[in-house]
């Protein structure tokens, strides 16, 4: 009856140990796919990155834009200035003012129609750098939820390592005992 039961116990030993091992590669293969999924999001946030940078440019582009848009109005307010001190001076050019004035509004209108432009550009860019920030903060939440599942299956591993070690010793010590009985 002895042989019977240490036969018994030495198959639940090897179907534990099999289990234990099962377990095991699976939480191999999820490891796996936690690290794909972390080189994803780091490749995420460099692509991220560069669009924040080619963003920065484009601010930087329209910044010199809008600084020469000002430039150009001051020129027109100077210009402007003049062309009504010849009006005083110069009666007999009124028809030819008169035309360049009219066209000079015409400049200002479409420089008004550009500054809007240049506005709504300028909100559509506010709009994208905000749902970047908000895209960015949810990949850091992300990143820290994975990084506090990867330190569960680390502590879980380190578990199922201490409990084969465990049945390792068990088994040793029954095949000890196996070794040392007489036949």
């Amino acid at each position: 009856m002895a042989d019977e039961d240490l036969k018994r116990a030495m198959e639940f030993l090897i179907a534990e140990q099999s289990r234990y091992a099962t377990r095991l590669e699976r939480d191999e293969e999820r490891l796996a796919r936690l690290e794909e999924s972390f080189r994803t999001l780091v490749e995420l946030a460099r692509m991220t990155d560069e669009r924040l940078d080619t963003h920065g440019q484009t601010m930087a582009t329209l910044s010199q834009t809008m600084n020469e848009l000002v430039q150009r109005m001051i020129t027109l307010a100077e210009a402007q200035a003049r062309s009504e001190a010849k009006l005083q001076t110069h009666v007999e050019t009124v028809a030819t003012l008169s035309q360049t004035m009219s066209e000079l509004v015409q400049r200002m209108i479409t420089l008004a129609e550009a500054q809007a432009t240049s506005e709504a550009k300028l909100d559509t860019h506010r709009e994208t750098v905000a749902t970047l920030s908000q895209t960015m903060n949810e990949l850091a939440q992300t990143m820290i939820t994975l990084a506090e599942a990867q330190t569960r299956t680390e502590v879980k591993l380190a578990e199922l390592a201490e409990a084969q070690a465990r049945t390792d010793l068990r088994v040793n010590n029954l095949v000890d005992i196996v070794e040392r009985r007489p036949n």
